[in-house]
């Protein structure tokens, strides 16, 4: 039987870890400074400028880059959390603990009210204020990178941690395994001072109150409620009153446009019987690169490919122009723009 994974599970099955193992670079990038875009992760348009509808204007982001995962994994990837200014939050769901699992990753979208958004966005500025310029290098490797990036007036404000989690409430001076005086002055960890391991326990505390409000559980900040899609919100509008924590009321996310990689079909060594080859909806054929060929799927295309792919396996052949491709597929959030990365 199929057994279902928690978001965190999902998480750590994908090697891309929630709060224990988070990573990143070390560098808060001043307003309005963009950060390099690693493969597969689309640009986005819409967050940042002052005209942008509230529903595509981007607040709030954790996000994880690199790390050991597949180049599909890279590809596919979605931010933990994304936060919009209308109260809208998308996530990735949970997926079955079964091989070959989905083609189609889910992402769930809910509404939490203004007065979190405003919270959590006031939180977030004040923290990442308080970040040094260096949060250093703990010896780690193959772990991925955190990017936790906050509006801040008309700019978004970024800051990258790399290893985020690992041995840091140590290194600050709080009791771990095997040790003790919690308070007491950290000697660090190889690569981190003791003020960098504070500064990187603070963001992690940061990481668990997003990645909380957004699902509705308690804590520091108000617990999120779902809210009526007819309810216009805004960070700007006053905070509505937050009501006792309860379950974010999730539905799937429906994009207007797809990313699609393709890559020559071949079959894995797992011994099953491959899935039967599907016929590929879209207008634009499929095509192949050095490895993966990227194409973003618009308009009337978007849905037919959709669908297919909801019905899809990871495995799942798509035939082609006479030949038999691989898929990854991922969606456009409301702030990208429908263009492959470079």
């Amino acid at each position: 039987m199929a057994q279902h994974l928690s978001r965190p599970a999902r998480t750590l099955l994908l090697a891309v870890p929630l709060v224990g193992v988070l990573a990143a670079c070390g560098s808060a990038s001043a307003p309005g400074t963009a950060s390099t875009r690693p493969a597969g992760v689309p640009s986005s348009a819409a967050s940042g400028s002052p005209s942008a509808p509230d529903s595509t204007r981007l607040v709030l982001r954790v996000a994880y880059e690199g790390g050991f995962v597949s180049p599909q994994t890279t590809m596919t990837r979605v931010p933990e959390v994304s936060v919009y200014a209308d109260g809208t939050v998308l996530a990735p769901g949970a997926i079955a603990e079964i091989y070959p699992g989905p083609l189609l990753l889910p992402v769930l979208t809910s509404r939490i009210p203004v007065g979190v958004v405003s919270a959590l966005v006031e939180a977030g500025r004040t923290a990442l204020s308080a970040m040094p310029s260096d949060l250093g290098q703990p010896p780690v490797a193959d772990a991925p990178t955190t990017v936790v990036t906050v509006r801040d007036g008309e700019s978004l404000r970024s800051v990258r941690a790399e290893a985020l989690g690992i041995g840091d409430a140590v290194g600050a001076g709080q009791s771990g395994a095997g040790q003790s005086g919690a308070g007491q002055p950290g000697a660090g960890q190889p690569g981190v001072s003791p003020e960098q391991a504070a500064a990187r326990v603070a963001l992690t505390a940061f990481v668990t109150k997003v990645t909380a409000a957004s699902r509705g559980s308690s804590g520091e900040e108000p617990a999120a409620t779902p809210a009526s899609p007819d309810t216009p919100v805004s960070p700007d509008s006053p905070a509505a009153p937050a009501s006792p924590a309860s379950p974010v009321s999730a539905a799937e996310y429906r994009p207007a446009a797809w990313l699609v990689w393709s890559s020559v079909y071949v079959a894995d060594d797992s011994g099953l019987t491959p899935p039967p080859a599907v016929p590929w909806p879209g207008s634009t054929p499929l095509r192949t690169g050095e490895q993966w060929a990227c194409q973003a799927v618009t308009g009337g295309d978007a849905e037919a490919v959709a669908a297919a792919a909801r019905t899809a396996r990871s495995t799942t052949p798509f035939a082609s122009g006479g030949a038999t491709f691989a898929l990854a597929v991922r969606p456009v959030l409301p702030d990208e723009t429908p263009s492959c990365p470079a």
